[in-house]
């Protein structure tokens, strides 16, 4: 009887093993794969390991969610989602795994799933602790401190998404708030993204209070360099302005709508030779209707209309109805802040430009009209050959086909002259417009210069100025 007894017992036993075995999980194996994601990281080895595990523990969540976070930590953002998605799917349900699968939804631009992700995280109560327990695992710090940031985090990321893509702003503002009160130490994206709020509101002081909080915790972020800087410009103190933002330029020369911002800057306070440089250097990294718009207006300040009627144009052509949309700007911006006025003549002057023409109007006069002097590459370099780029068109009904038109240009310094070019003849199509490229040699001097480029045929000529930025 207990012979057999025993034999009943071992059978059962058995098989409980084979259904443990099923479900089972790594256990302590994950918790050494951890240490390899931590200050000594070795992601490669961390990856192996856990896929070696799956042959033994095939719907073990935790390998795939490990994997995930090898997948991040080298950048693979698209595979680290689609391994927090699969621990998912195979049962993991806790608010470390949807927190890490908003981080990348967010990178990824998949909103409404970040948005739901990290919604779910923030309502598990335990989500901190996972996360600082898996900071200890690593080998991390994962002190009440660090349980703290956590939270911080969570709110933060959120209070990101409500903002940027959900145009959700009072609980982006609770978010952030929540964000700041959990911090253990100050954070300068909190206070970035803050600032932005304030902005919004159009309380540009306090948003200027911000920014500043976050450039002084990092004084590399490109964004709250810029933030301060158009904070400053609504308060109409443009040196301040000028300052912030040619720091956010020199930060980072590819935001264009920094360099647009310090063109207005530099507009307001009256030197439109350095406006139109920066809104060049706007139009070049985003040619967009409000650049366009800008720059016509800075050609009209400086007496060049048919550059102001070529831009203002070209405004209209990204977009029809941009009369009205920088009309709806100035309703919403108030009424107090010191640009207003010149954003209003800014409008009034396109609305001429943009008129209707009459009948027989677009019969231009004999002539040569420069329409735009560029540089290519832009911004130009010192000790680095460039282009200087002429574009025009010669006007002279009832002549031959080609008009042979004199070219030549000057470059000058404090009112010096300090290059002239050779004499062209360009062989320019009649009433078509023509673009005529100079190659120049590398320049060793860094600064601001004026091109002036001079073009004639017969007693007809004409001339433009470009500033010449060599960086």
């Amino acid at each position: 009887m207990l012979h057999k007894g025993r034999h009943v017992f071992t059978a059962v036993w058995i098989t409980i093993c084979l259904i443990a075995g099923s479900t089972a999980h790594a256990g302590a194996d994950t918790d050494r794969i951890y240490r390899l994601l931590g200050p000594k990281k070795n992601l490669q080895e961390a990856y192996n390991r856990a896929e070696r595990l799956k042959a033994s523990y095939p719907k073990d969540h935790s390998l795939w969610y490990i994997q995930g976070q090898a997948f991040w930590e080298a950048g693979q953002h698209q595979k680290a989602y689609d391994h927090f998605t699969k621990a998912i799917d195979l049962g993991r349900s806790t608010g470390d795994v949807y927190f890490w699968r908003a981080l990348m939804g967010n990178i990824l631009q998949k909103f409404d799933s970040a948005l739901a992700d990290i919604n779910r995280a923030i309502a598990d109560p335990g989500t901190a602790d996972q996360l600082t327990g898996q900071n200890r695992k690593k080998g991390l710090l994962a002190d009440r401190t660090i349980r703290q940031d956590f939270f911080a985090r969570l709110y933060y990321l959120r209070a990101t998404l409500y903002l940027n893509n959900f145009n959700r702003y009072d609980e982006a503002w609770t978010d952030t708030s929540r964000a700041i009160q959990e911090s253990m130490e100050p954070i300068p994206g909190h206070y970035k993204i803050r600032g932005h709020l304030k902005y919004l509101k159009h309380d540009f002081q306090a948003a200027y209070q911000d920014y500043n909080k976050a450039v002084d915790l990092d004084p590399e972020m490109t964004e709250a360099w810029k933030g301060m800087g158009q904070t400053a410009l609504y308060q109409g103190q443009y040196p301040e302005a000028v300052r912030c933002l040619e720091k956010a330029v020199s930060l980072d020369p590819g935001t264009g709508g920094a360099a647009r911002d310090l063109g207005l800057a530099y507009a307001l306070a009256g030197n439109t030779a350095k406006a139109l440089a920066n809104m060049g250097l706007a139009i070049n990294k985003a040619p967009d209707a409000d650049n366009y718009f800008h720059l016509a207006y800075l050609h009209h300040l400086r007496g060049n209309s048919a550059q102001a009627q070529k831009n203002f144009l070209r405004a209209r052509e990204q977009d029809s109805d941009i009369l009205n949309t920088r009309k709806l700007w100035l309703e919403i911006m108030p009424d107090s802040s010191p640009v207003i006025p010149y954003f209003r003549a800014e409008l009034d002057k396109a609305a001429t430009y943009l008129a209707p023409k009459t009948a027989g109007s677009d019969q231009a006069a004999p002539g040569i009209t420069i329409t735009g002097i560029s540089f290519s590459p832009a911004p130009v370099r010192r000790d680095t050959a460039f282009a200087v780029v002429i574009d025009f068109k010669a006007h002279f009904p009832g002549r031959a086909a080609t008009i042979p038109t004199a070219f030549y240009f000057t470059i000058s310094r404090d009112g010096q002259v300090i290059f002239t070019s050779p004499s062209q003849t360009i062989q320019a199509g009649n009433g078509k417009p023509v673009q005529w490229t100079h190659q120049m040699n590398p320049v060793p001097a860094a600064g601001q210069f004026t091109l002036t480029a001079h073009l004639s045929h017969g007693r007809k000529t004409a001339k433009a100025t470009q500033t010449l930025d060599i960086r």
